[in-house]
């Protein structure tokens, strides 16, 4: 299992907050802690700055125009354990599902198998030909 507890500017937090002075107001706070900061304006920029860096922490505003912070809540829970574009469980899903089949298996004493796939050379061709044809080949 992987360690939870990072050093303080080890942790990557995300602020989300329509105000520009309460992101700089929390923002010089914690990173006056040593956490490394990153802020958000609004939710559709909180998601893709999610999907393009997880944090280990999300300080979001329930109150904002176009997308509140419960929707904003709800996008990132899917993010969390499948892959948007095929649906499939993510890394993070992979192991939560393998443990829960494990712990199954053990207690009906029953054998299981579960697959886990990787794409080599998934990442140059994100970054030869776009993240749109990295896709394709995903989904294909």
């Amino acid at each position: 299992m992987a360690n939870l507890l990072k050093f303080t500017a080890q942790t990557n937090i995300l602020i989300v907050d329509d105000t520009p002075d309460n992101l700089r107001l929390l923002a010089k706070i914690l990173e006056s802690q040593g956490y490394t900061v990153r802020k958000s304006l609004n939710g559709r920029m909180a998601i893709e700055g999610v999907r393009r860096d997880p944090p280990d922490l999300i300080l979001l505003d329930i109150n904002m125009p176009e997308m509140n912070g419960y929707e904003v809540c709800q996008k990132l829970r899917q993010l969390s354990l499948r892959d948007e574009l095929t649906g499939l469980y993510n890394r993070r899903g992979f192991f939560l599902l393998a443990e829960q089949q494990l712990k199954l298996a053990r207690r009906t004493q029953t054998s299981y198998c579960i697959l886990f796939a990787d794409l080599d050379g998934l990442k140059k061709i994100n970054d030869t030909l776009g993240h749109e044809m990295g896709d394709r080949v995903i989904v294909r």
